[in-house]
Order: C-alpha cells, then sequence, then structure tokens
C-alpha cells in the first residue's frame, strides 16, 4: 500500500506502460524513411537473385555472399535511415542503378581525397587550381600575343596565336561536353570557395583545369621539341600539369574519371592543333595583318 501511494506500480503494471511507451514511439516514424528502407530492400533482393531466394536462404540459415553493390546499398539505406532525411524511392532506386564504372570511379576518388587529400595542404591545391584557370590564361596569352605583334615578332606572334586558339577550342571543347553529360561535382569537396565562370561549369565532366594543363602541356613539348633545348625544357611543365590533374581529384572538384577524359580532350587538342594549323600560315596571315 505504501508503494502504490508513493505512485510506485507493480512490475507488470511498469512493464506494460513501458510496452506501450515503446509502440507509441515506433508507431512516430516518418514514412519518407519507411518508404526509403522498402525500396532499398527490394534492390537489395533483386541484386541477391530475388527475394525467394534470400529468403529461401535465411530460412535454411545460410548468409547470402555479400556483393560490392549490395554493401553500396546497405550503406545507403543506413545513412538514409540514421540521418533522418529518409528518401523516396527513385532517388534510391538512381543510387543503385549506376554503371560498375561509375560505382567504382566514386569509391575510388573519395578514398584519394579522404586518405591522400589530408596529407597534401590545401594551399597546394589552392594555388595549383589558380595556376590552371583560364582567369590566367586567356589575359597572360592575350598580352604577350598583342606585345610580340607590336614588336613585329612574327614568329613569337604566330606561335602565340596558335597558342590561343587552343585555349579557346579548349573551352569550346569541354564546354560542350559538360553541357552533354551534365554530371554533378562531387558532393564532398572541401574548399567550398570555388566559384563558376559560366553555368555549364558547374558540372563534373569533363575536368577544364586537366584538358587545360595538358593542353599547356603537350603543346609545350611540341615546341619545345623543334627548339635547340629540345623536350627537357618543357619537363617541368609536364611535372605542372601532371600534379594539377591529382590536385582536382584530391581536392573534390572532380572524379577520376573526369580527369581522365580531361586529359584525353587536353591530348587531342595539342594533338590535333599541331597537325592542322601551320605556324608558317599564320605568320603570312599575320604579316599582312599588320603590313
Amino acid at each position: 500500500e505504501n508503494a502504490i501511494h508513493n505512485g510506485e506500480a507493480d512490475p507488470d503494471r511498469r512493464m506494460a506502460s513501458i510496452a506501450r511507451r515503446a509502440a507509441g514511439v515506433s508507431s512516430g516514424v516518418s514514412a519518407a524513411s519507411q518508404s526509403s528502407r522498402r525500396a532499398v530492400a527490394r534492390v537489395m533482393a533483386t541484386r541477391r537473385g530475388g527475394g525467394a531466394k534470400a529468403g529461401d536462404a535465411r530460412g535454411r540459415g545460410g548468409a547470402t555472399p555479400a556483393t560490392p553493390a549490395a554493401a553500396g546499398a546497405r550503406h545507403r539505406l543506413v545513412a538514409a535511415s540514421t540521418s533522418g532525411r529518409g528518401g523516396t524511392e527513385g532517388e534510391v532506386e538512381a543510387a543503385t542503378s549506376e554503371s560498375w564504372l561509375l560505382r567504382k570511379d566514386r569509391t575510388y576518388s573519395r578514398f584519394i581525397h579522404d586518405d591522400v587529400g589530408s596529407q597534401v595542404p590545401h594551399w597546394v591545391g589552392e594555388t595549383l587550381e589558380r595556376l590552371g584557370s583560364g582567369l590566367l590564361w586567356f589575359p597572360m596569352t592575350a598580352a604577350a600575343l598583342a606585345l610580340a605583334c607590336r614588336s613585329e615578332r612574327l614568329a613569337a606572334a604566330a606561335l602565340l596565336a596558335k597558342f590561343f586558339a587552343g585555349l579557346v577550342l579548349d573551352v569550346v571543347y569541354v564546354g560542350s561536353m559538360k553541357g552533354i553529360f551534365r554530371r554533378k561535382r562531387p558532393p564532398y569537396s572541401s574548399h567550398k570557395a570555388y566559384q563558376t565562370v559560366i553555368k555549364v561549369d558547374s558540372f563534373s565532366m569533363p575536368s577544364g583545369h586537366t584538358s587545360r594543363s595538358v593542353f599547356v602541356a603537350l603543346f609545350a613539348l611540341l615546341a619545345a621539341r623543334r627548339a635547340v633545348h629540345g623536350t627537357w625544357a618543357a619537363a617541368p611543365i609536364c611535372v605542372w600539369a601532371t600534379a594539377t590533374a591529382f590536385s582536382r581529384v584530391i581536392m573534390g572538384r572532380h572524379y577520376l574519371l573526369d580527369v581522365a577524359v580531361g586529359a584525353a580532350v587536353g591530348t587531342l587538342n595539342a594533338c590535333s592543333l599541331d597537325l592542322l594549323l601551320s605556324e608558317t600560315a599564320l605568320r603570312s596571315l599575320l604579316q599582312s595583318a599588320l603590313s
């Protein structure tokens, strides 16, 4: 009687009260989280060979072998349910329907950003980013070209005009491909101050810094091959281009596949320009324009 008078119920009543409270909490789970769990469960069952087979394996006490795709889907389910954001079925299906190449690309790019990027000072990546920006190369090349034309150094002016044409073509190639692929940039970039010049530059595929730096390096390499000093004079620029390409992944600006495609675009630009645009023809054109 004293215990009841003090508000303390017997153990059975206390357990019943706790059970009612637990039922009330579980009934308050959001519909979005339940929808995301059901959607991922269906995707997981399909990837393991069907829901029925998975159920039979569990009924027999056997464990279904985990696959990388299933592990990724399970990770996304846990992230969605624990973050409280839930997620629609369409979002979950899109996350799990990526090709094998894109999934590996995301995985290894994130590994490089997290493990390697943590060992590289931020100022290194930011310096390489500024050195590879078109906001530096376009005005610098235009100023040098104007100076060469004013001093009537036709050989240097022709070379700079060819280089400036390559920079313009690089923007055309990269901008067109970004507009076609429209791949989003990595969401985990630790450098949030990155500002894009135009809307299409907000996309990720291909890497414009990589294509530009590779073009500059190969252009210098091809020009140095015809000079007295040979190809070794362009070695520092090639090192800079390589470091710039890797810095795009380390900083979280691009995925590995974006960098690889950007390097291919820069290579194609430099080689095609060297074959199709003659410096002799440019020199004649400049001479007639200046006379």
